[in-house]
């Protein structure tokens, strides 16, 4: 049985990749064991409201400050000054540590000039 010879190229993609490789493993592990691990930390902005035709929607950014994730997280979103007005909630599968997601609240009257608040309800730390 004869043996081939490798192509330059192959062992510039070898070296390559097991270089990448390399680096990403030490890359996680360095974050692993300095980063420290705090706690879900959800910061709620808006964006502006969009009037569709029976309602307005505002778009929800919700970002992890903290450094665990965070499951089923709800948060309700109050349009006015006080709790009788109307209410919205939005839930988000799956928040990671360092993270953004984005969603839509709908509501039934007009958000412009009105001032939204945002309580994050509850989450799960897995």
């Amino acid at each position: 049985m004869e043996k081939k010879k490798k192509n330059w190229v192959e062992i510039v993609v070898t070296v390559i990749s097991a270089v990448i490789v390399l680096f990403t493993l030490v890359f996680l592990t360095y974050q692993l064991l300095t980063e420290e691990q705090t706690p879900p930390d959800i910061v709620v902005t808006f964006g502006k409201p969009m009037a569709k035709q029976n309602y307005f929607a505002i778009p929800i950014t919700a970002e992890n400050k903290g450094a665990k994730t965070a499951q089923k997280v709800r948060i309700e979103i109050v349009l006015g000054e006080d709790n009788s007005n109307e209410k919205a909630h939005i839930e988000f599968d799956y928040m990671p540590g360092k993270s953004i997601v984005k969603g839509w609240v709908n509501f039934n009257e007009d958000p412009t000039g009105q001032k939204l608040g945002a309580h994050v309800l509850g989450y799960v730390v897995p």
